[in-house]
């Protein structure tokens, strides 16, 4: 397998697809990557109203890249259901439960 750093510019084209796909929606503001153990490579989103926490789904890249398309795809997507006023609301309520009461 190559390395993280070999990977860069895989990256950085999945950077470019999300953020093309997402440039009509003005709270997104990038994606990090992240290996936890989830059998690949996750794709955590941030947005603009929410600090410290991903949002959205976090779909999962193969170790060996085979699904770039379908992962964006279902970022994306998840995103566009995500991005709305509601399920901000609902979603910092959250946050702010887990830092009153603690989080599993």
């Amino acid at each position: 397998m190559r390395g993280y750093k070999d990977r860069k510019e895989d990256f950085d084209k999945i950077r470019q697809m999300i953020a093309d796909k997402l440039k009509d929606f003005p709270n997104f503001n990038g994606v990090d990557f992240t290996d936890v153990g989830a059998g690949g490579i996750q794709i955590c989103g941030k947005h603009k109203q929410i600090r410290g926490f991903y949002y959205s789904g976090m779909p999962t890249i193969n170790y060996d890249f085979s699904n770039i398309n379908e992962a964006v795809d279902d970022f994306v997507e998840k995103w566009k259901q995500a991005d709305n006023p509601t399920s901000v609301e609902v979603y910092k309520k959250f946050i702010a439960d887990c830092t009153r009461w603690g989080c599993d």
